[in-house]
């Protein structure tokens, strides 16, 4: 249920930084990311 959860929240993350770039704060952004895929790397091994 998280990793439903951490996906949908980094699709959101991406949708708004589309919509309002100078608004986006892009390291925490960047930081969802990473977290997004060393969950999905975690639940493939």
């Amino acid at each position: 249920m998280t990793t439903v959860q951490l996906q949908l929240d980094l699709w959101q993350r991406l949708k708004q930084a589309q919509a309002q770039p100078q608004a986006t704060d892009w390291h925490q952004l960047c930081l969802a990311f990473d977290e997004a895929i060393e969950l999905m790397d975690a639940l493939h091994k």
